[in-house]
């Protein structure tokens, strides 16, 4: 277009009132938590309850009816939600789809219906034999490994998965998945995951399929996001800031050195130079002990984009012994809110954590106030 002809077009614009040569649909603001829209797929047509009819877990996929995704006119590439505050683990949104009383764009299998009553601002499912719902996506993985996903499932305890198809697969396949332990309170919770560590979590997706849980309950679903992590996820740990739901040990002195926080099959093993020296307490018929290992917990906001670390004890640790078992990680050992014996915690593959010992603060009984520093481990 040359000069004299965008010259005439502006003067027959402002003559004509149109004000900005923007139009509305274009821009794009900071991203928030109550936004209809969906940032980064246009296909927002309910699909309906297809069902999967493959004895595996493909989904044979007729012709994609995805549009290309929105690109930035400056980079070429996908928007980058760069509003998203620093300091939170997160550095932008890569493709959001939230909820509001419809399948919104996913494909259901036959175990999960639309149900009948919804609530604002999200979307209830039955679930009943193997629920999940898919949709086309395609994003850069090798960028985007933080999974987020806001529900609340009612039911028997349970797991839920995330399952991703990339432009070079064809299928969804059992190895190119991830479990997660699902809370069994019945509220609403915000998971956030970190799957990079998977083999096959590289390259560019062609579908994500969300499974919410195992077997029949109810599901109820606000958002789904995939995201870039900040180089640390979760944020890095803060004692200052931390919400301890035993005693607050942040000020006792550092005594102890914490060297390795090692797996095996069945134990989780805290290797620290102090099994020896704290003075053993009894606390039941023969029973010494004398450390408590602590797990320092990430426990995302649900109606933002930050979180708040938890400080809680897990077990008790006799003298001379490092390692318990690792299924004491979990609510029904914690034994405090918001992990709690029901509820349904424990912990999960590719989760973040801080581990540390202390002498003993898991009640109140004492012995040394020391502890060690605290070491960020994932597990395994």
């Amino acid at each position: 277009m040359n000069a004299k002809r965008c010259l005439f077009l502006g003067l027959v614009c402002w003559l004509a009132g149109c004000g900005s040569l923007l139009d509305e649909s274009d821009r794009t603001g900071p991203p928030n938590w109550t936004r209809d829209s969906d940032p980064t797929t246009v296909d927002t047509q309910d699909t309906g309850t297809e069902s999967d009819t493959s004895a595996t877990m493909d989904t044979e996929d007729t012709e994609d009816t995805d549009p290309p995704l929105p690109v930035d006119t400056d980079t070429g590439e996908p928007p980058s939600y760069s509003e998203v505050p620093s300091g939170l683990g997160i550095s932008s949104i890569c493709a959001e789809w939230t909820f509001d009383g419809t399948a919104t764009g996913w494909t259901l299998s036959a175990g999960l219906s639309v149900a009948s009553q919804q609530n604002p601002g999200s979307t209830r499912f039955d679930a009943g034999d193997d629920p999940y719902l898919w949709r086309n996506a395609r994003v850069d993985l090798d960028r985007c490994s933080l999974v987020d996903v806001v529900m609340k499932v009612t039911g028997a305890e349970s797991t839920w998965e995330i399952f991703w198809e990339r432009e070079t697969d064809g299928a969804f396949a059992a190895d190119r998945r991830r479990d997660f332990q699902l809370f069994s309170d019945e509220g609403l919770h915000r998971y956030v995951f970190d799957v990079s560590g998977h083999s096959d979590w590289n390259g560019t997706s062609s579908r994500i399929r969300i499974d919410p849980r195992w077997g029949a309950g109810t599901v109820e679903l606000v958002s789904i996001r995939l995201m870039e992590p900040e180089p640390a996820f979760p944020p890095l740990l803060d004692l200052s800031r931390v919400t301890w739901l035993h005693t607050n040990v942040s000020g006792w002195p550092v005594t102890a050195n914490l060297s390795t926080v090692r797996f095996s099959s069945t134990e989780i093993c805290l290797d620290h130079d102090k099994t020896s020296t704290w003075t053993a307490v009894t606390i039941e018929p023969d029973v010494d002990v004398n450390a408590n290992p602590w797990a320092f917990i990430w426990s995302p906001d649900v109606s933002s984009y930050g979180g708040q670390w938890y400080g809680a004890t897990w077990e008790w640790m006799r003298p001379g012994n490092t390692c318990k078992g690792s299924y004491a990680v979990a609510g029904d050992h914690i034994k405090q809110g918001p992990y709690h014996p029901t509820s349904g915690w424990r912990a999960s593959t590719g989760e973040v954590f801080y581990f540390m010992v202390s002498g003993l603060a898991r009640s109140w009984e004492r012995n040394q106030e020391e502890r060690s520093d605290p070491v960020r481990t994932t597990w395994p």
